[in-house]
């Protein structure tokens, strides 16, 4: 594995390791609120009679979107993190190898300079836009797959990180909307 490619799946694995507790524990958060919500919601369809009984149960299945995807996400990113360094790609590295792009002959030095200069290059000239939820963080993501070499080189790249992203500001905003829901819905209960 290249020196820089190392480099950033140590970052990665870094980064992973850090988000690693506050992820589990808004995850656990999320879930325990969620289920105290969906329980009250079940109680109010069976105690009342109508169409209107069964909103409740319908906004706790949509809260549960985020929080699945973030699950699942979040498991497949760590798998990924700790599966990269068990089974490197080889390369191998001829030291008097060099690449001639427009005349002008690069070693791997210049190659990594000149990927970082593309990566700098595109955001700070506003041209590169990603595609999905967050374009920024999917022109990230695909600026360093293309730097690292593809997705053999980094597979915790591989799943698009702004849905990962998205997934996770919803979640956040499960615990508060559930929370004042749970409130809510434990008043109707009472009235009923």
């Amino acid at each position: 594995m290249t020196s820089y490619a190392d480099l950033v799946r140590r970052i990665a694995t870094a980064i992973v390791g850090f988000a690693r507790r506050p992820s589990k524990l808004l995850l656990i958060a999320a879930t325990v609120v969620l289920a105290v919500f969906t329980a009250l919601a079940v109680v109010i369809v069976r105690a009342a009679d109508g169409a209107g009984s069964w909103l409740p149960l319908v906004v706790a299945v949509l809260l549960a979107v985020p929080v699945v995807t973030l699950a699942v996400r979040r498991q497949r990113l760590l798998a990924a993190v700790a599966g990269a360094g068990r089974h490197p790609v080889v390369h191998e590295e001829v030291r008097s190898a060099e690449v001639i792009v427009d005349g002008t002959p690069t070693g791997p030095e210049e190659r990594l300079a000149g990927n970082l200069g593309m990566f700098a290059g595109h955001f700070s000239s506003g041209r590169w836009r990603g595609r999905g939820l967050l374009p920024n963080v999917s022109a990230v993501q695909a600026l360093l797959l293309q730097a690292l070499g593809g997705e053999v080189n980094a597979p915790y790249l591989r799943d698009d990180l702004g849905l990962t992203f998205a997934a996770a500001l919803g979640t956040l905003l499960v615990v508060p909307l559930a929370s004042v829901g749970s409130i809510i819905l434990a008043i109707i209960a009472l009235l009923l």
